[in-house]
């Protein structure tokens, strides 16, 4: 599998942030997507710089709830609108994601 197939993978594949208890649950990593250890550590620098690139609103609503693994609803309160809002921002941000991820894989 291609460094971006295991990217992809993780942010296409993981449950809703509802379905979560306390942020990404590795063994739901584990189980979406298989590869050597060192290409995940390729992967998350490549993620990373992939979050950094993405533009506000997508950004914060991304972070917020993929990354410090937060509700829908606890994000509509903190960015003050409506859930509905904050699930489209974060759906945009990962599909932004992903193409961002297909671009990078082929220019390499």
């Amino acid at each position: 599998m291609a460094l971006h197939d295991h990217a992809k993978c993780v942010l296409l594949a993981l449950p809703a942030p509802e379905a979560r208890s306390d942020g990404i649950d590795e063994k739901v990593v584990r189980q979406a997507c298989h590869g050597p250890p060192q290409e995940w550590h390729v992967v998350g620098h490549e993620l990373e710089r992939a979050c950094g690139a993405l533009p506000e609103p997508y950004k914060s609503a991304f972070e917020f709830v993929f990354i410090l693994g937060r509700s829908y609803e606890e994000a509509a309160l903190h960015f003050h609108c409506p859930a509905g809002t904050v699930k489209s921002r974060v759906n945009r941000a990962r599909m932004r994601l992903s193409h961002d991820m297909d671009q990078r894989t082929a220019l390499s």
